[in-house]
């Protein structure tokens, strides 16, 4: 799969219109691969983004829509986030067989 980053094109060939299109694109993908992610977590490996250098300060009226898009991918952020920590396994728990008793030895050979 071939990004804008992959690619390294220069300023000459690409605009901020294009760039936040590839970001679309590319968060669209990763939305998708999560939200159809069972168990498999590997399976929604996240992609990083890496915008080309050199493209100079944001038009200001592009800021609306890469405000949405930053909202968009704080979200899948929380939600993969989410997904991680539930299929974490749980730390094992010790178990006394008579929890009144202290325990007779403590061994702290390293």
């Amino acid at each position: 799969m071939s990004t804008m980053a992959d690619a390294h094109v220069t300023t000459d060939e690409v605009s901020w219109d294009d760039v936040l299109d590839e970001y679309d694109r590319a968060l669209t993908r990763q939305e998708r691969a999560v939200e159809n992610v069972d168990a498999d977590l590997d399976a929604c490996a996240l992609e990083v983004f890496v915008p080309p250098t050199g493209l100079g300060p944001m038009p200001a009226r592009l800021l609306p829509r890469a405000e949405r898009l930053r909202h968009r991918t704080d979200a899948l952020a929380e939600l993969v986030g989410r997904l991680v920590t539930a299929a974490a396994p749980e730390p094992p728990t010790v178990r006394r067989r008579n929890p009144r008793s202290a325990p007779s030895s403590l061994d702290l050979r390293v």
